[in-house]
């Protein structure tokens, strides 16, 4: 059987010295266990308050950054939330994640789906390009992870092959 949990959350965040402070975001969570597993399903749908603050770069105001974009920076917050919680088909911020363990001693897996409608906003584009670049590796990166990993199982296939041949 479901269980449902309803939670509100306060959110504080800084990007570059501006913080935005987001109170009461309302979430609706749906539990529920399965055999071998479970399924939770989290909602978000109503736009909570927002507010603005900080010194972007430590000394300049949300006010004066203000003068320099189409709106405000606590208009393009709540317009992003707007969007993300108001849109999706009306389902809002909507994370499903199916947890499932077929037998006791199996590998489990976890799916996990995200569905949300982002505002499409040059000043949005410019911040997720800042967040993919400093998150995601680049090719030269990307290939020394694989070269590492790669590395790593080699060495524990022969570790296990020589181990084995000790029995």
């Amino acid at each position: 059987e479901p269980q449902r949990l309803h939670a509100y959350t306060s959110i504080d965040v800084e990007v570059l010295g501006i913080e935005m402070h987001i109170k009461r975001l309302y979430t609706s969570l749906r539990y529920r266990p399965r055999w071998r597993g479970l399924t939770l399903d989290i909602a978000a749908r109503k736009v909570p308050k927002i507010s603005v603050g900080g010194a972007g770069l430590g000394f300049v105001p949300p006010g004066v950054i203000d003068l320099f974009i189409p709106s405000t920076l606590k208009q393009l917050a709540t317009d992003f939330l707007s969007t993300a919680l108001e849109g999706n088909h009306a389902k809002g911020l909507a994370l499903d994640i199916v947890h499932e363990q077929p037998a006791e001693h199996a590998n489990s897996t976890t799916q996990i789906h995200i569905g949300v409608e982002v505002l499409d906003n040059l000043l949005i584009e410019i911040g997720a390009q800042m967040f993919n670049d400093r998150l995601l590796p680049d090719e030269d990166e990307t290939a020394d992870i694989e070269r590492a990993m790669w590395d790593g199982i080699t060495a524990f296939r022969s570790d296990l092959k020589r181990y084995s041949a000790t029995l």
